[in-house]
């Protein structure tokens, strides 16, 4: 053979083997951060992470682990052959949640290089209308008690105003002040 030949073979071959790294075997995922925005407290989320296998190889989903009680990871797609997508769902309750939040959630492969995958949940949970504390103690009532008395903030987090009319205690005994502290939005 002449050297052009081998040449021209050995850049053949490392043409083809450069491509093989360039595609290596694993998932990719459409979106790894998924933000759904602003929720009211109790609304569930319905989240689904959609994946291509991009390798040569059957890819098997082990097992998906969410990071709290509040996300649940719904049956997923597994084994995805090599150029087909899959799909994770995921729904997330926000119950007795407030304000800015994050969750992990843990993927687990039969990929050595994609063993263990993080997907991200991110959004704002809005409690319409909050009331601090959400319950208290006052103290124990006895004979020599005279009065017990607690201070709580009810607070208006929607745009629309809030007027209150009336508190209805659950009997005669208690009695309340209502105190405007910012109209239609904190008392």
């Amino acid at each position: 053979m002449n050297k052009k030949v081998i040449f021209i073979i050995t850049i053949l071959f490392l043409f083809i083997r450069v491509l093989s790294w360039a595609t290596p075997d694993g998932i990719q995922f459409e979106k790894e951060i998924y933000d759904f925005g602003v929720v009211q407290e109790g609304e569930e989320v319905r989240i689904t992470y959609e994946f291509r296998n991009i390798g040569s190889e059957m890819v098997t989903i082990r097992f998906v682990q969410p990071s709290c009680p509040c996300t649940t990871a719904l049956p997923w797609d597994s084994p995805v052959a090599p150029g087909e997508k899959g799909k994770i769902p995921v729904t997330f309750t926000a119950t007795r949640l407030n304000g800015e939040i994050i969750k992990a959630i843990t993927v687990k492969t039969d990929i050595p290089e994609q063993e263990s995958i993080q997907l991200i949940l991110k959004g704002r949970i809005l409690i319409p209308v909050e009331i601090t504390p959400p319950s208290s103690w006052l103290g124990e009532v006895t004979r020599e008690t005279k009065s017990l008395s607690g201070r709580f903030t009810i607070k208006n987090n929607l745009d629309s105003p809030l007027k209150i009319v009336e508190i209805i205690p659950p009997d005669n005994k208690v009695t309340y002040t209502l105190t405007t502290v910012e109209e239609n939005k904190q008392y």
